[in-house]
Formats: structure tokens, C-alpha cells, sequence
């Protein structure tokens, strides 16, 4: 690796590490928009822009007949009201305010990330097109417990088709995602970014160009050990100890989007069937408490 790859980095002898030869990225606007429309063709509802205020068990009848223990009432912010035998909660950085039993293992994080003009940098045409030699790439440094990674330009990219992008992961800025006004990169995250990218990335640093309009802060829900959460809710309820038919995907800590299509189908496994095939066990929010 340091002989492909160490005119870019600053790799040293002591270092380890591993190249995927079949990894790459995901589109994710695309991925949204195809997960959108599949479930619409199944016959699935889309409900935009509307805020969820309360999930609880429902003290409604249907019919007049008697209280169903199985209804969940789903309430907005708008007034509407939704009766529902399961619920899927998959709210990212608002989980632990419908969940708030486990307010304690999710933490909302502020990340930052840019994207640069590769044109200048050396080995442009590494840099530039993910079609060539040059990968996706993580850097795990032991000294800061705060990571860096990078994405080639994606020439598919409808706003930056010539430009890669670069990050931080995991930093430990709390962030309410209820804040109003959520406020643009500032010139010190920029600088923090620029340091690593001149400790780590000399090749880079020189022509490295980001500036706040071409940066933009993004959520991590982290859980306390960086693992997701895939559990069924809590019961919330004083009339009855069975827990409601409620499941909940959270804490995905910033790498889980890719991960979607399997959680998705043990989510639904979850709520239809009670129990899934896939191996979830680990994710249990029990875990905390043991």
C-alpha cells in the first residue's frame, strides 16, 4: 500500500492496513429515490414534511368493539392521528426523543466534510476518477481517536462531478437537532481539517482548497460503542407490561447507511414476525445495561 499509494499519504512503517479491491461508494440521493419509489410500487404511502410528536399504545376502539391492545396510536405535529398495528422508528438523530429510554446511549454529533477542486493536486487523474487506481480510503490514526476519510470525485455526480470529498469522522461536538437555525461550517472546523489534511496528506495539503461554501455540517447519532441499535421500543404504558409491536433502528454512528438494505429487511422481519433470521442479536439495546 505504501508503494501504490504513499505519494499521497504519510504512511509509515508501523502501519497496517488492508485495500478492498471490490469496494466502492454509494450514490446516496439515489439510493433514497430508488428506495422511495420501490415502495411505492408496492403500495407504500409517502407522507412528507410532517413531524411525529407521540408514539403510544392506543386507548381508541375500532368499531365501537373493545380496546384493541395491539393498536399504536402515531400523532403530528399538525393533528393528525394514525392507527397502526407496528411501527418501524428509524428517526436518526431524533430517535432518543420518541425513545427516551435510550437518550443515555445516543449522543447527536456534529460532523464536517468538504469537497475540493482535484485539478493541481498530484496524480489528478487518481484523484478525480473512481473508475482508476485511486479508492476510497479511511485513515484510522492512533495518536487522535478522530479518524479522516476520503471519496474520489464521482464523475456521475450532478453538483460535484469534479471534486472529491474529504472528512472527518466521529468527532465529539454535541449537537440538539431541534436547534432552529443550524449553523454553517466555521473557519476553526475548516482548520481542523486543513491541519489533518497537512499532517496526513502532504500531497494534498498545498492545493487544498475548502472554504465555507464549498463545506457543509452533517448528524451522527453515535451510540457509546459505535454499534447500531435494532430493539424493539420499551414498554411506555402503565395499563399493560406487553411491550408494544414498536421497532427501532438507531445509532447508526455515522457508517450505516450502506447497511440499510439488510437492517431494513430484519426490521420488517421484527415487526411482522416478531423475530428475524438475520444476526441482530448483538445490536439489542440490552446490551447497556449488561
Amino acid at each position: 500500500l505504501k508503494d501504490k499509494f504513499g505519494n499521497m499519504f504519510h504512511i509509515t512503517n508501523e502501519m497496517r492496513g488492508i485495500l478492498e479491491p471490490g469496494a466502492g461508494f454509494v450514490r446516496p440521493e439515489l439510493a433514497v429515490q430508488y428506495a422511495i419509489e420501490d415502495a411505492m410500487h408496492h403500495g407504500a404511502q409517502m407522507i412528507e414534511n410532517t413531524v411525529v410528536t407521540s408514539i403510544h399504545k392506543s386507548e381508541e376502539r375500532v368499531n365501537n368493539d373493545e380496546r384493541d391492545d395491539n393498536l399504536i396510536t402515531v400523532e403530528t405535529k399538525d393533528g393528525e392521528r394514525f392507527l397502526t398495528k407496528g411501527v418501524i422508528l428509524s428517526a436518526g438523530a431524533w430517535a432518543s426523543k420518541l425513545v427516551p429510554e435510550w437518550e443515555e446511549h445516543l449522543t447527536v454529533t456534529r460532523q464536517i466534510q468538504a469537497w475540493y477542486e482535484t485539478k493541481g493536486v498530484e496524480n489528478d487523474a487518481q484523484i478525480m476518477d473512481h473508475n482508476t487506481t485511486f479508492p476510497g480510503w479511511y485513515l484510522d490514526r492512533a495518536e487522535d481517536e478522530t479518524p479522516i476519510y476520503g471519496i474520489p470525485a464521482d464523475p456521475l455526480s450532478p453538483d460535484r462531478p469534479m471534486q472529491a470529498k474529504i472528512a472527518l469522522h466521529g468527532r465529539k461536538d454535541p449537537f440538539d437537532p431541534d436547534q432552529e437555525v443550524r449553523p454553517d461550517v466555521t473557519e476553526d472546523e475548516l482548520q481542523e481539517l486543513r491541519d489533518t489534511v497537512q499532517d496526513w496528506i502532504p500531497a494534498l495539503s498545498p492545493s487544498l482548497d475548502i472554504t465555507t461554501s464549498n463545506s457543509k455540517a452533517c448528524l451522527y447519532t453515535m451510540t457509546t460503542d459505535e454499534n447500531f441499535i435494532v430493539d424493539r421500543v420499551p414498554n411506555q404504558t402503565a395499563h399493560t407490561s406487553k411491550d408494544i409491536n414498536m421497532w427501532c433502528v438507531a445509532g447508526l454512528s455515522g457508517h450505516g447507511f450502506k447497511m440499510t438494505p439488510a437492517l431494513g429487511e430484519a426490521a420488517a422481519d421484527l415487526v411482522m414476525n416478531g423475530k428475524t433470521d438475520l444476526p441482530v442479536d448483538f445490536l439489542s439495546a440490552k446490551r447497556f445495561s449488561n
